[in-house]
């Protein structure tokens, strides 16, 4: 036991063999209770060397750290629309903003660091779902929640219902190259990230038409860039009359599957549908 026990806390030992003393305590401490003892003693001291170990950081789920993902996730899962988040520099502090679609008015952060600045406006628009019982803790739906989603789903009904989750996927169905045009390249001569450093140059001429609608988008990524002058151009041509809004699949109606098969006595088609 001794021995097994040596195996595991020594990091002299290679990892076959300090498995192998595993294994063994583990087999004994079912009828040993020395072994149930040890056993323990060795998990507490293999927990301790990793919580001391400089490369290793543990984080629960639920983490300011995973905070924009799950944020993210629920926004998109439950309420059916998203948010941006950019950050820049201005006179020596971050100002970072929060885009919530469907929401008024976006939520603003200044700060000297660039990770305090999104970490905050994250902050203040969780605890605001929190404290108004419209999330919980765990990002999900609250006891208020129907009353957030019906305030969200008013104010995306003003942009046609379009957000940057979908705004770049319905623009690439509804238009076709060379009626698209998206060029993105780096804006040079300036620090680095004292301006946005890439830009998107979003270009739509509707077929039948001799118009064209332009619209340029600044970010730090490329990305970033393009997915905000889609979104942009997406409620430009709603609000123009150009597109009709997006209207995404209720619950029911993606769990239908419509199964269309030619009858062979008939000489028509039957549909069903479950």
């Amino acid at each position: 036991m001794q021995i097994c026990k040596q195996a595991v806390t020594n990091n002299e030992f290679n990892d076959s063999w300090r498995h192998l003393a595993i294994q063994v305590i583990i087999t004994l401490s079912n009828t040993e209770p020395e072994a149930t003892a040890a056993l323990m003693e060795v998990l507490e001291q293999r927990r301790e060397s990793r919580n001391d170990s400089p490369h290793v950081q543990f984080v629960r789920n639920y983490s300011y750290k995973f905070q924009q993902q799950n944020l993210y996730g629920f926004m998109t899962s439950f309420v059916g629309t998203s948010f941006t988040l950019t950050c820049h520099k201005e006179h020596e502090l971050y100002h970072a903003v929060l885009t919530v679609y469907g929401e008024d008015t976006p939520i603003h952060s200044r700060e000297e660091l660039k990770t305090n600045a999104e970490h905050l406006v994250l902050l203040r628009y969780v605890n605001d779902l929190y404290g108004n019982h419209y999330m919980t803790r765990r990002y999900q739906p609250g006891s208020r929640f129907e009353e957030f989603k019906n305030r969200i789903q008013i104010g995306l009904a003003e942009i046609g219902n379009y957000h940057p989750h979908v705004a770049v996927l319905q623009l690439e169905k509804t238009f076709r190259r060379p009626a698209l045009r998206c060029e993105e390249w780096p804006n040079v001569g300036f620090p680095l990230g004292a301006v946005p450093r890439y830009q998107c140059k979003l270009t739509i001429r509707p077929p039948n038409t001799n118009d064209q609608y332009e619209e340029i988008a600044f970010a730090p990524q490329k990305q970033e860039a393009k997915v905000a002058a889609f979104t942009r151009m997406a409620i430009k041509l709603f609000l123009a009359g150009v597109i009709d809004a997006y209207s995404p699949l209720l619950t029911e109606e993606k769990e239908c599957v419509v199964l269309v098969w030619p009858a062979t006595h008939f000489g028509h088609l039957y549909s069903s549908r479950y």
